[in-house]
């Protein structure tokens, strides 16, 4: 029953306002964003939120997760490290890409990246609230991996205390290096795979978020 009921506020909370299928990546983000609920059907050591149900963990640590889906997998990277330093985050566009645009809600910042690897296939970046999440996937794709991504890092809580202690017995205080997935010079086998994605499978969906 309770997880019937987190299905169906997920779905009145962006179904409701928009149409996944036919919005365009700036409503999803907005839509996302807006979301008046604080749900969380997935906690590891130091953070919850809410995993969409066409999604599962496949690998966790209390940092990084890949989250799979039918065709694709979803690498969840959280900093806790910069999150307990409350470090100010700093995003930014960048240029010849896809798409790529800010966005801020109730003060924190985030940025969504989207780069044409080659045709029918797309890198996609987003990180918001101290995480970020990176997938690849086919064009028409594009939508429904940015509603699941938008879902699981607006919806991120942390806990202070369980961080504190994690940061404690792991001495995780110092400086993480920092990769940047759309750096010109990467080359293509660099890049996160994009898996089989058969024609005659292409109409799934997740009722948590596609209308």
């Amino acid at each position: 029953m309770k997880k019937l009921i987190l299905s169906l506020f997920i779905l009145i909370l962006l179904t409701g306002c928009v149409c996944i299928e036919s919005a365009s990546v700036d409503e999803i983000v907005k839509s996302a964003l807006q979301s008046k609920y604080s749900l969380y059907n997935h906690v590891n050591r130091g953070y919850k939120y809410y995993l969409p149900r066409e999604l599962t963990v496949s690998e966790s640590e209390y940092r990084n997760e890949v989250l799979k889906s039918k065709y694709y997998d979803y690498y969840l990277y959280v900093d806790l490290v910069r999150y307990n330093k409350k470090v100010t985050e700093k995003v930014e566009e960048k240029n010849n890409l896809y798409y790529s645009k800010l966005f801020e809600h109730d003060g924190k910042v985030g940025a969504l990246h989207i780069k044409e690897i080659e045709s029918d296939d797309y890198l996609i970046l987003a990180s918001y609230h101290y995480a970020s999440i990176e997938v690849r996937v086919r064009k028409r794709d594009i939508n429904s991996a940015v509603a699941n991504i938008m879902v699981i890092l607006s919806s991120i809580q942390y806990n202070d205390k369980v961080i504190e202690n994690l940061l404690k017995e792991d001495k995780l205080n110092s400086t993480d290096e920092s990769v940047d997935v759309f750096d010109d010079d990467l080359k293509r086998e660099d890049y996160l795979d994009v898996g089989n994605h058969e024609e005659e499978d292409s109409s799934y969906y997740d009722p948590d978020i596609i209308n």
